[in-house]
């Protein structure tokens, strides 16, 4: 259930960035491992069985509970080809994590990154406390890049403008990695 709840607060904050808005709808919040939207615990519940299948397997000391297709779906999802895209470019980057490596990612997002420093300036954890996708450059670039303490607002944008072009074709490369 973590990684799957990663792997959609992926997708999710992937589209909105893209379009403005999410594929879910969920209203993501701060949970003890990161990124949670609350209403897909019940849902998995009611889709036993029919969308999906739940089953309990070992994965080293632990149980895991693993996530397959249903026998027999009472509707299907219907995407946009671009929502589809997303979800599939989440799914091949994450495939070959941990759940540990999938909540490490999801914490390095922006939204999670002004999460946590506004946590930090608190003086605790914000939990069950919305996650704010809609962020402006100012407060990107504060919680992104705190070692340019020094530089004005408009300085740090643009090194992470910079930052952000020279990256651009590493998620390319890791989905051809995972395409094999």
């Amino acid at each position: 259930m973590t990684k799957l709840q990663k792997v959609l607060y992926l997708a999710d904050l992937e589209h909105f960035v893209e379009t403005g808005t999410t594929m879910t709808g969920a209203r993501w919040v701060r949970y003890t491992h990161g990124p949670m939207a609350k209403a897909l615990v019940p849902s998995t519940g009611l889709m036993d069985g029919h969308e999906i299948t739940v089953d309990a397997e070992p994965a080293g000391p632990y149980e895991a509970r693993m996530y397959r297709p249903g026998p027999s779906p009472r509707f299907r999802p219907d995407l946009a080809p671009e929502e589809r895209q997303t979800l599939d470019r989440v799914i091949a980057l994450t495939r070959n994590l941990t759940a540990r490596e999938v909540i490490a990612l999801a914490y390095n997002t922006a939204p999670m990154r002004v999460l946590q420093r506004i946590e930090r300036d608190a003086g605790h954890t914000l939990l069950d406390t919305e996650i704010p996708f809609d962020l402006n450059d100012g407060l990107v670039a504060e919680a992104a890049t705190p070692d340019l303490s020094g530089e004005t607002p408009e300085a740090v944008v643009a090194f992470k403008r910079a930052e952000r072009s020279r990256i651009a074709d590493l998620p390319e490369a890791a989905l051809h990695r995972a395409r094999g």
